[in-house]
């Protein structure tokens, strides 16, 4: 028997444990129990061989110590996390392999070098030791946050030129060489693009500079930047700097990777919230006047009248947050307003209908 099961003699391979029984006196073998050899082998792939199915690995704690195992129709084999072959390992690559009796069961193969591509969400430094060691966090194509260790000596491109870890930026994004799961180059192209909505947050911070919070119009979610060094800073049309900023001024910015390289913004044209009564609606301009409710502008009050111009890409929900349309609103409406006041136009960019 094998493992207690029925087996025959070529299930025994040297070195497994095995019980024998024999005659009185004899040398006649009746029966025996041979226990499976098990092993869990890490190391460099030394050679391979297609013609005769078998892979000869190197110990990754003992260079010196090489195993030999066969392949069969059976053996699960993943390259670079995908189904693969043995023909698709090649000699130098890393392997994880679960054998039984020197037969591999399961293959796990890396590349001795391999590609990976993804988006930086974090550099690390890490200062503990006596040297220092930096580490980058990529998100990949599924959404997944891969962590490796980049060689001191790698070799990196950025907008094809040459660059220091101190170039890269979050939001980049990265084509990585590996060697071994080891960072040997890295090419890095800059994202650039342009968000509009309104400053909803400034936070100076010594260590990581000016952060800006953006309300995304487009996406109506909150997102932050941090300002470069040398940004461009416009007001009014007026040259400003990072001092003049201030949260619900309207602004349009330029953004490469994470980091703030133009901004232009208008300090008249700030973030308002309004809610009144429609009291008369022209559905061929999209334009409405309400009487004023609640108005978080001065020189407003209860029963005044404002006329509301929507943009072409006005958003209208009910008060469950269910899309409308401009052609669903009745004269009599309660609604609440967000959008731009200049002093004399409002502009509306979301209309909540309250009932």
């Amino acid at each position: 028997t094998v493992d207690n099961r029925t087996g025959t003699k070529d299930d025994i391979v040297k070195g497994q444990d095995i019980e024998l029984t024999t005659l009185k006196d004899d040398l006649v073998v009746i029966s025996l129990n041979v226990t499976s050899i098990e092993e869990d082998i890490k190391g460099i792939v030394k050679s391979i061989s297609t013609s005769t199915n078998k892979i000869v690995i190197e110990d990754e704690r003992d260079k010196a110590k090489t195993t030999e195992l066969s392949v069969d129709k059976n053996t699960n084999i993943l390259v670079n996390d995908k189904k693969g072959t043995l023909s698709d390992i090649k000699a130098g690559d890393s392997v994880g392999v679960i054998a039984r009796n020197k037969l591999a069961l399961d293959i796990e193969a890396k590349s001795k070098i391999r590609e990976i591509e993804g988006t930086i969400k974090e550099i690390v430094k890490d200062t503990k030791g006596t040297t220092i060691t930096h580490f980058i966090k990529i998100t990949n194509a599924k959404d997944e946050v891969e962590e490796y260790e980049i060689d001191p000596k790698a070799y990196i491109n950025r907008n094809k030129r040459s660059a220091v870890i101190e170039d890269l930026k979050l939001g980049d994004k990265v084509i990585l060489e590996l060697e071994y799961d080891l960072v040997i180059e890295i090419d890095a192209n800059v994202v650039i693009k342009k968000v509009e909505g309104h400053i909803t947050g400034i936070n100076t911070r010594v260590s990581q500079g000016t952060m800006i919070t953006m309300r995304n119009r487009e996406t109506n979610k909150d997102e932050e930047y941090v300002l470069a060094k040398d940004v461009y800073i416009r007001i009014d049309n007026v040259v400003a700097n990072s001092y003049d900023l201030k949260i619900n001024y309207y602004a349009n910015i330029v953004v490469e990777g994470n980091e703030i390289v133009e901004v232009f913004a208008e300090s008249r044209s700030s973030n308002s919230s309004i809610i009144g009564k429609i009291t008369s609606i022209d559905p061929r301009r999209n334009q409405f006047t309400i009487s004023v409710d609640s108005f978080g502008q001065d020189g407003y009050t209860y029963g005044d009248l404002i006329n509301v111009y929507t943009k072409a890409d006005v958003i209208v929900r009910d008060i469950n947050a269910i899309n409308l349309e401009f052609k669903d609103l009745r004269k009599g409406d309660t609604v609440n307003i967000i959008g731009i006041y200049d002093g004399a136009v409002f502009a509306a960019d979301i209309i909540m209908l309250l009932k």
